[in-house]
């Protein structure tokens, strides 16, 4: 396992964003180097990623794991603050853009870190700043909402806000525990699916623990994660805004879904080739929907084609199922094997497809 060291960036407004980093550092003498970015899952942290980067290809280049920000090491939003997706985009971005421009540049997120990749290979190339290569690990985009529902959202974010007290900025206790087995036997029970074993949560607790003074002077635990993050989401993108970010997606996308992660219900139920296919997917899960809403509340068919539309956007995408490991298969042995090999063999085959011009801006042919 290559030697991961502590990755630290000032952000210009002060706070400190953390992270692990293993390989050449790049610096600005680099020639065509590369630069590869993991952007973990929400309230996960920079630690989940730790079995997946010794399997990664050399070239990707340096590696660094973010800590996004109120995760991790990484500093929480000053007090008044609030959490909204850009958040996690505008502190990328940052980094980014400090990058010299003959670097390649990739990304690699899972679940909420896979909707910041994509909404950032969007938004870099409006900055002239593309991005070399995107891999998604079980998630796609941001979770959207409809204009009613985030105005519902918005009340009640003010309530949670209003009711939230001084302690822990959330309302209720701090949850203490006893020992880190303890938070990550509970860490596992809140997974998605509940597919992540103790020994993968041990991972998450060892960086995002901290130890705090209990009663009697007896050291205990606490998460250092801001508590903030699980109040309701104060702003999210619609749908047409989504679509429209992953349709201006120019680099090359490998999307890497697990059959028990986070669309497991749709997985199940639908045929996974149907989600690698362009247009007649999409059509008929279109009309479904708009039949089933209309005598029923039954709306899978509606994120059947929410997915599958989006997955159409991306210009040039490959689409793969891991068949099991759940929502956090790269934090285990088996899933973090099978996604690195995915991952090297894609990586191989994508290299011939990416050249730098004279004016180093990257071509995509």
């Amino acid at each position: 396992m290559p030697c991961l060291e502590a990755y630290e960036f000032k952000l210009r407004d002060g706070r400190q964003i953390s992270g692990l980093t293993c390989g050449s550092q790049v610096t600005s003498a680099s020639d065509q180097a590369s630069i590869t970015l993991l952007l973990h899952g929400w309230l996960d942290n920079a630690a989940s990623f730790t079995k997946l980067i010794p399997l990664l290809p050399a070239s990707l280049g340096q590696i660094i794991a973010i800590d996004l920000v109120g995760h991790g090491l990484s500093d929480h939003l000053p007090k008044g603050c609030h959490y909204v997706f850009a958040q996690f985009i505008l502190d990328i971005v940052e980094i980014l853009m400090t990058i010299n421009d003959n670097t390649h540049i990739n990304l690699i997120g899972h679940s909420l870190g896979a909707g910041v990749c994509s909404m950032l290979g969007s938004i870099l190339a409006g900055l002239s700043r593309p991005l070399k290569r995107i891999i998604l690990l079980d998630g796609l985009a941001p979770l959207s909402h409809t204009p009613i529902e985030s105005f519902g959202n918005l009340i009640k974010y003010y309530v949670k806000m209003k009711d939230a007290n001084g302690s822990n900025g959330a309302g209720g206790t701090i949850k203490l525990f006893d020992s880190m087995r303890e938070a990550a036997e509970r860490r596992s029970q809140q997974n998605i699916g509940g597919t992540m074993g103790v020994d993968e949560a041990i991972l998450l607790a060892a960086r995002g623990l901290v130890e705090v003074e209990g009663s009697e002077g007896v050291r205990r635990y606490k998460w250092r994660t801001d508590s903030r993050l699980l109040w309701p989401s104060l702003m999210r993108y619609t749908e047409p805004q989504l679509v429209w970010a992953m349709s201006n997606v120019e680099a090359e996308v490998l999307v890497i879904l697990v059959k028990d992660g986070i669309y497991k219900p749709l997985l199940t139920l639908f045929n996974f080739g149907l989600f690698n296919l362009t247009f007649i997917p999409s059509m008929i899960f279109y009309v479904l929907a708009v039949v089933f809403s209309y005598f029923t509340r039954f709306d899978i068919f509606q994120k059947a084609h929410d997915i599958c539309y989006k997955l159409r956007c991306l210009k040039k995408r490959e689409v793969h199922m891991v068949p099991e490991g759940g929502h956090h298969a790269h934090l285990k042995d088996n899933g973090a094997q099978r996604i690195g090999s995915i991952i090297s063999d894609w990586v191989e085959r994508t290299e011939g497809k990416i050249i730098a011009t004279s004016s180093n801006k990257i071509k995509l042919t």
